[in-house]
């Protein structure tokens, strides 16, 4: 048993050992302690996992599919580089898959992290990584690469749409060192993938969903930046069959979330708050953008039980019908305006230019407070064309001036 790797490295092992603890990486109780096996000969090549203690003989981590950053290296001090170990823990699951998991603390990061699974076949090969840390508020990853670069990717099949991810990732931050810069959490032809109590902070970019299909979120939350959830197509599939529960996309000067072409987005409770206040972004800027939806089924997007508030821009739903027909659904969602300026121009709008678009919003709730003046130019629901279906049942609005 040896305090750190160091002193392992140092020592004389006898022959007759086969296995030996190491306490800590650095200094034991650091975390990164753990059990190393002996080699018959010289790895080829050598990984920064092995080391060669003063005796000659070669040691390897002991088989375990969970990939503790630690014991790679990684010091979690939020001062440190600890790019080069996590990189490691990653490249010592990629032949096995496994669990890399990022303990409590603060990790800088100044180059992407990148899973690549794009070599896997089939669904249940074994080689998926998941990631896991101990909680969003207490496993910290500190973005501090170029602006337009991902703090980590996860590429999916290169065959169809990440036919066989089924992971699951969960329990950390993502934090940009300033707001309104980098990309937080790249999908790259992804599906089947569940992501749990996952903040990203002060970002541009939160999440850019290349190709992504059939993924979950619960308890996510997107703060502060310019887009909270983009989705698009970029060789295989439009964004779609995407679910978020107990999400939140707030803050963004831009979109909290926008999907281009997408279709069969659904958001169960959460919030989609503050969103278009701030300086920046185009005229577009809006809380939610669905541009053209409809291109993998009808639906573009249902809302359940969501909370629509403070947004401003142009709406807090805004839904552009180029060419296919689609249905929006808004259930039991409320939306308020409370700020005085800025505010919201609609809080639902349908642009029509193409396809026929159906708007329900049975039982919603519109009101306003705070200081908000009704305007009979801002109608909580405004369609722009005319060929458009709507129903309202149990729709409550709290300002005749405004009801559609």
């Amino acid at each position: 048993m040896y305090d750190s790797r160091s002193e392992a490295i140092a020592a004389q092992v006898p022959a007759a050992i086969k296995t030996l603890q190491i306490l800590g990486y650095y200094s034991g109780g650091d975390g990164g302690g753990a059990l190393y096996r002996r080699l018959l000969a010289a790895p080829s090549p050598v990984k920064p996992w092995h080391f060669r203690s003063a005796d000659g003989a070669w040691w390897d981590l002991a088989s375990n599919r969970e990939a503790n950053v630690r014991r790679f290296g990684a010091v979690g001090d939020g001062v440190t580089d600890d790019t080069q170990a996590v990189l490691a823990a990653v490249e010592y699951l990629a032949s096995t898959g496994g669990v890399l998991y990022l303990p409590v603390g603060k990790y800088l990061i100044s180059r992407t992290i990148d899973i690549d699974l794009s070599a896997s076949t089939l669904d249940t090969d074994g080689t998926t990584i998941n990631v896991k840390g101990d909680g969003s508020g207490n496993t910290i990853l500190i973005h501090a690469i170029a602006a337009d670069v991902p703090l980590i990717r996860l590429r999916g099949g290169s065959i169809g749409a990440g036919i066989h991810i089924w992971g699951k990732w969960s329990g950390f931050t993502v934090h940009g060192q300033t707001t309104g810069s980098g990309i937080g959490i790249q999908l790259l032809l992804t599906a089947y993938a569940l992501f749990e109590d996952i903040t990203t902070l002060h970002l541009n970019v939160h999440w850019d969903l290349q190709d992504v299909l059939s993924c979950t979120w619960m308890r996510c939350q997107a703060r502060w930046g310019a887009i909270g959830f983009r989705g698009r197509h970029n060789m295989y599939s439009m964004p779609n069959a995407l679910t978020f529960v107990g999400c939140q996309a707030s803050l963004q000067y831009q979109h909290g979330i926008q999907m281009n072409n997408g279709s069969a987005l659904t958001w169960i409770g959460g919030s989609i708050e503050g969103n278009a206040h701030y300086s920046g972004g185009d005229v577009n800027k809006c809380a939610v953008f669905l541009n053209d939806p409809g291109y993998e089924g009808g639906v573009a997007a249902t809302f359940v039980g969501t909370y629509f508030e403070s947004n401003a821009g142009l709406a807090s739903i805004r839904v552009v019908v180029a060419t296919k027909q689609v249905t929006v659904n808004c259930q039991g969602c409320t939306f308020n305006s409370n700020v005085a300026d800025p505010y919201v121009q609609n809080h639902i709008r349908i642009d029509q230019l193409g396809g026929f678009a159906q708007l329900n919003i049975p039982g919603c709730t519109f009101s306003s407070y705070n200081g908000y003046t009704p305007n009979t130019a801002r109608k909580v629901v405004k369609f722009y064309g005319t060929n458009c279906g709507f129903t309202d049942t149990g729709a409550l609005y709290t300002d005749a001036a405004e009801r559609p």
